[in-house]
């Protein structure tokens, strides 16, 4: 039946059976609170909360799964508004009078009430106009016992003698504020081999610290002594003389000049080319025009010093790129020899799919964010499924709105975590879903909505976005 069938049905069938508790009445209604359209699921929540008016835990306990079932819809900021509305609804009717009222067209004498039926004919219309919901206050009928004297004025010492048992008219438990988690900071334990180890470790580093102190201490000795002795730098040079070599000079001092072990490698001596000496400072090589005898020994040693600096100087450009190399395509690589490819993944390999995902009761995983324990059956599922998509087959002309709906109904209907983002489970590959729904959506077209498909974890819906 068309969904306005669905809603007439649930309201008759909570209005008939108000206060009853019915289990038979309840297992016609439980389908509906799972339905399709959401202004069904809202008329069966308010039928089962008729239902289940002036019904205590003591008597069943289905009513206290009803009362979760409620905070938990009108909480769920994923669940649709209509039936989110329902559900607040529902709660009121159940608390109704503070619990001292039900909802019947009858009195105590079983004379038909002509304001109950005109309270229940406008509070059936409350979706057209909702001011029309404070009708219903004109279907309640009081249920409390009330004592008066002969003078109509209430006994001291009232007391009314029951057989039933007292659960039966026990209050549900109030609701108690969320409790706030107090973290308690627990010291860490430490494994005596662990805190060998970090002690071991501690003294090696100080023994480590200390030596190096003593190293630096002795070289500061040496080299103030070496400074004391004012030992003159030579051209043939000693352990602490400056070697120059041809073509270099030692700008900022002369040849005359000693130069103190400490002043080595610092920023005072700075080596430049002839054409970039410092302005005053004197050439200590020996030039080729002057007359000065150059051994064979002597030029083996300049030509070993020659060597040796074009060694450092490699050393140091070790990490300086030469080359600049330009990458025209990161789809290949360049190379001498055989051209390697990188395989691609063609386009029409990639497809992107919203889906809708009902679970049953013998599907791999029967829980999601919508039920904490799915217990429909595979049959209901795809019902739930069969009844959503012919509502999307109307729009299937229109892109447009095709999606925006589809989109709406997984956030509300789809038990998968991808209900947050409208069932977008994003681009994916052969090989990375089960095979039924991989074949079924890569034979979709884009924005083609496929038949129910079954998996290991539901009945699914798909539509192909790209």
């Amino acid at each position: 039946y068309n969904p306005h069938v669905r809603y007439a049905a649930a309201m008759a069938l909570g209005i008939a059976c108000a206060g009853t508790a019915q289990l038979d009445a309840h297992n016609l209604l439980q389908p509906l609170m799972s339905d399709g359209t959401d202004f069904v699921r809202q008329a069966a929540i308010i039928a089962m909360g008729l239902l289940y008016m002036q019904t205590a835990p003591g008597k069943t306990e289905r009513v206290k799964a009803f009362r979760e079932k409620l905070l938990k819809t009108i909480s769920d900021k994923h669940e649709d508004v209509m039936t989110r509305f329902g559900a607040i609804l529902a709660n009121g009717i159940m608390d109704t009078g503070g619990r001292n009222s039900s909802a019947s067209f009858f009195s105590n004498s079983g004379v038909l009430r002509p304001g109950a039926a005109i309270g229940f004919c406008l509070f059936a219309q409350m979706w057209y106009w909702f001011p029309l919901i404070h009708m219903f206050s004109l279907v309640l009928t009081p249920n409390a016992a009330i004592g008066l004297t002969e003078k109509l004025k209430i006994p001291k010492n009232f007391q009314i003698k029951s057989s039933a048992r007292p659960s039966l008219f026990g209050y549900p438990e109030p609701m108690q504020p969320p409790k706030k988690d107090v973290e308690i900071k627990a010291a860490t334990a430490v494994l005596s081999t662990a805190s060998k180890a970090k002690a071991l470790k501690e003294k090696q580093e100080k023994e480590k610290k200390d030596k190096a102190d003593v190293d630096m201490d002795d070289k500061a000795s040496v080299a103030e002594g070496a400074s004391r002795a004012g030992d003159a730098v030579s051209v043939a040079g000693t352990a602490v003389s400056v070697a120059a070599t041809p073509g270099t000079t030692v700008a900022g001092s002369l040849a005359t000049e000693s130069v103190a072990a400490s002043d080595l490698g610092s920023e005072h001596m700075e080596v430049d080319e002839p054409t970039s000496a410092a302005a005053g400072a004197k050439d200590v090589t020996p030039k080729a025009d002057e007359k000065t005898p150059v051994s064979g020994e002597a030029k083996d040693a300049e030509m070993k010093d020659d060597e040796k600096k074009e060694g450092e100087e490699k050393e140091v450009n070790a990490g300086v790129p030469t080359k600049r190399i330009t990458i025209m395509d990161c789809g290949e690589v360049q190379q001498t020899g055989k051209r390697v490819k990188r395989p691609r993944i063609s386009e029409s390999e990639v497809v992107r799919v919203l889906h809708i995902l009902r679970k049953h009761g013998g599907c791999k995983k029967p829980t999601s964010w919508r039920e904490e324990k799915i217990t429909c059956s595979k049959d209901q599922a795809i019902e739930c499924l069969d009844g959503l998509r012919k509502q999307l087959v109307s729009l299937s002309k229109d892109a447009s709105k095709l999606r925006p709906k589809f989109e709406e109904f997984a956030c509300t209907q789809s038990d998968c975590k991808s209900a947050k983002k409208g069932g977008d489970l994003g681009p994916f590959e052969r090989g990375m879903m089960q095979k039924p729904f991989e074949a079924a959506a890569f034979a979709l077209q884009v924005g083609e909505l496929s038949e129910v498909v079954s998996t290991k974890l539901g009945e699914h819906l798909i539509l192909r976005v790209a």
